[in-house]
């Protein structure tokens, strides 16, 4: 019948190799069994994410951050959170995305921004802290342009007009006269 023995030991975090021979009633002794245990109950430095680029215009965000370190068993793994909450409340997406250092989120929702967070874990399955958290603003909806002068009819009195107009958002507005290039408006 097999014999199950077990012993508790007190270690500190490191490699250690144990060296095990069995030896049976009739006195004879087996082959000894090597076995390394690599224990790491330290967690992963915390990576750092990068501020992304402010606007995005596609429903889809790329999110880098630095290489985080452990040296005593290596790094396996990041978590990637997305959130339109900057409390990370409920997640758009939250996943282990390998052992990467950049990932392209996609499905945003239009017109929103959005916050990432992420945190890497080492081979002994211990998270660090969670990084820095940055934004970005998924803008699809180009912006609206209202003219206030001249009147809506466009007929003037004079050679040399004054165009006003208005966006519904903050833009950088260019115009050209018939085939000319486009030009940047002087604003007052």
């Amino acid at each position: 019948q097999n014999s199950i023995w077990d012993r508790t030991y007190t270690i500190n975090d490191g490699r250690f190799y144990f060296h095990v021979k069995a030896k049976d009633k009739a006195g004879n002794w087996g082959a000894a069994t090597h076995y390394t245990l690599l224990v790491d109950t330290s967690a992963p430095s915390t990576p750092q994410i990068v501020e992304p680029a402010k606007y995005t215009n596609t429903t889809n965000a790329t999110f880098n951050w630095t290489r985080s370190m452990d040296a005593e068993s290596g790094v396996d793994n990041y978590t990637l959170q997305v959130d339109n909450n900057s409390d990370f409340s409920s997640p758009e997406f939250s996943a282990w995305v390998n052992n990467v250092t950049n990932y392209t989120v996609t499905g945003l929702t239009a017109d929103a921004t959005y916050y990432a967070r992420v945190h890497s874990r080492n081979l002994a399955g211990v998270n660090s802290s969670w990084s820095n958290t940055v934004s970005t603003i998924v803008d699809t909806t180009a912006p609206r342009i209202t003219f206030s002068k001249p009147k809506p009819s466009g007929v003037v009195i004079t050679q040399q007009p004054v165009i006003v107009l208005h966006t519904d958002e903050k833009a950088t507005c260019t115009y050209r006269e018939s085939t000319d290039p486009y030009r940047n408006f002087t604003f007052t």
